[in-house]
């Protein structure tokens, strides 16, 4: 009975320290352009890419977070393998994370990073007026 205890007293305990290592990050995206904004995500599972589309309206934000052990980072912007991002279907840009540009949603130098606790990180890119003006006209 009490080897029955230990063991289970065992299993609690690594179980514990598991979640212990989990490292969680928040991106937030914020929209003070005065476009709305629709970001279309690519990203490559197998052979085939899986498109996921996210919107901000003008004044407003995109909240994402993932559990960097176990999550999935599908449908998560900034850990996409491409994005394109549009503004009032006028304007875009398309990006892979080694395309060289300050508005690069998946470059982690463009965000601001907030450590939110030893396990926690908060990056925030804020779209502003010169995303739109940087952008190609879709015409």
């Amino acid at each position: 009975m009490q080897l029955l205890l230990f063991g289970i007293l065992s299993s609690l305990s690594s179980c514990t320290k598991e979640s212990d290592n989990s490292y969680y990050e928040k991106y937030v995206f914020i929209n003070n352009s005065k476009h709305a904004i629709v970001i279309e995500s690519y990203t490559r599972i197998d052979e085939d890419y899986v498109k996921n589309i996210n919107s901000i309206p003008i004044d407003s934000s995109l909240v994402q977070e993932i559990e960097i052990l176990f999550g999935s980072k599908t449908g998560i912007v900034a850990l996409s393998d491409s994005v394109e991002i549009f503004f009032d279907s006028t304007k875009y840009n398309w990006f892979l994370p080694n395309s060289k540009s300050e508005y690069n949603v998946l470059d982690r130098d463009n965000y601001l990073m907030d450590k939110l606790s030893d396990n926690h990180v908060k990056y925030t890119y804020v779209f502003t007026e010169n995303d739109y003006n940087n952008a190609d006209s879709l015409k």
